[in-house]
């Protein structure tokens, strides 16, 4: 087993005035779940959606990254959806826990033309956990006398999803303001910042024949001070009874995508990551499962094509 030092940890601590954690926790269940990359996909399946994800980072490290997500939205008519989500990540000595409640509405502009606009609040909670960590000045201001260093914040977001036929491309914003979730009121210092940041992404599905279809996603995460990420995914489908695919991340970060509807509701994916650079090409990579379920409340009307099921236009 490898160990994460703490150490480092708390010498970014000691040495600035705050500390950039990991803005968002990366993950790869935007291929199943929308909603998940934008709140702008509320409703455009035309059915509420329950999904849970979870997804270990470098595996085999001790204090590596573990996140647990879970996500609903329903109607309030055709054009209106509400949606919320709850983000725990676990990183070694920090801990942070979020909270999203989002309104999302449909627009149909014209002809094909479609916009979906999202809104939402957030409340975050985050945890530093001294109790085992070792400095070589134990009478430094910042941990002297402190087991905890505990915060909360609000903060807000918003997207914009434009939908022409089968291509579908947004832009996110997740945090509106700029703000540190801890403050240490007793020295004035402030730690794990939420700076603004950007993501845009976009996606088509082509079909192949009259049951496979390819999905190619791309998604460009922005955040100051931090260096930009993106994803180029893609997917091959069987209408939606199954699914795999393969994904690059930067940093030279490799994927693959496995996934299954059965019974038409209930979704199934797994993905792995591996690289030959950086902490991930010390582990035995990183895991991700996400299950979810389609809520109909009525029976649903035949489909020519399977992937209008989870990709319609919007309504009128």
């Amino acid at each position: 087993m490898i160990r994460l030092s703490k150490i480092f940890i708390i010498v970014a601590l000691l040495l600035t005035n705050y500390c950039l954690a990991q803005q968002f926790p990366l993950s790869n269940q935007y291929i199943i779940n929308p909603y998940s990359l934008s709140p702008s996909y509320a409703g455009i399946g035309n059915s509420p959606e329950l999904f849970a994800n979870f997804r270990r980072d470098w595996s085999e490290i001790e204090g590596a990254p573990k996140t647990s997500y879970a996500s609903l939205f329903v109607p309030v008519n055709e054009r209106v959806w509400l949606g919320g989500s709850i983000i725990n990540d676990q990183t070694d000595i920090i801990s942070n826990i979020s909270a999203n409640f989002s309104y999302t509405y449909h627009l149909k502009a014209w002809e094909e033309h479609n916009f979906s606009f999202s809104l939402w609040g957030s409340i975050y909670h985050s945890v530093i956990d001294l109790t085992d960590v070792i400095v070589k000045d134990a009478n430094d201001p910042v941990i002297y006398g402190k087991q905890k260093l505990v915060g909360t914040s609000l903060n807000a977001g918003t997207s914009i999803l434009y939908n022409y036929k089968k291509l579908y491309t947004g832009i996110v914003i997740p945090t509106l303001v700029s703000k540190h979730t801890i403050t240490d009121k007793s020295n004035n210092n402030r730690f794990l910042v939420r700076e603004r940041s950007l993501i845009f992404h976009v996606s088509s599905i082509i079909d192949l024949d009259d049951y496979w279809y390819f999905e190619p996603y791309f998604v460009l995460r922005s955040t100051k001070y931090s260096p930009s990420v993106f994803d180029l995914a893609f997917l091959i489908k069987n209408e939606d009874k199954y699914w795999f695919g393969v994904l690059l991340r930067k940093g030279g970060i490799l994927g693959i995508n496995i996934g299954a509807t059965l019974a038409e509701s209930l979704v199934l994916n797994y993905s792995y990551e591996f690289s030959a650079k950086g902490m991930l090409s010390k582990s035995s990579g990183t895991h991700e499962f996400s299950i979810g379920y389609y809520i109909y409340f009525q029976a649903k009307e035949p489909k020519a094509r399977k992937w209008k099921s989870i990709y319609p236009y919007i309504i009128d």
